[in-house]
């Protein structure tokens, strides 16, 4: 009958597994807390600028206006998409380089 009592290396093996599992727990709350943080700074500078815009054609009245309104908004609004995606990126990539390092790979 095999015995229960853990030698050495099953307990160094486990500590090891454990400690990876930790490492994994860390990483991938410090991801969560990023991705949210960049998402709710869009979210905060998109409704200011709906808010705005919305405030300007409200203001403006004619059709006109309104829409060279929207056409000089869209040049801002892309530059904060390809921002957001830019940095959404950057946050994906060092994921992968963080649990790439602590899985040992």
């Amino acid at each position: 009958m095999p015995s229960l009592t853990p030698n050495a290396a099953m307990r160094s093996h486990l500590d090891s597994q454990i400690g990876i599992l930790a490492e994994l727990t860390r990483k991938s709350y410090d991801t969560a807390r990023r991705l949210s943080e960049l998402n709710l700074e869009l979210a905060r500078d998109l409704f200011d600028d709906y808010f705005n815009i919305t405030r300007q054609m409200v203001a403006g009245g004619d059709p006109m206006q309104m829409a060279a309104l929207m056409a000089h908004q869209m040049h801002p609004l892309s530059e904060r998409m390809r921002s957001y995606t830019q940095q959404l990126t950057g946050v994906l990539g060092s994921v992968q380089i963080d649990l790439t390092r602590a899985t040992g790979n």
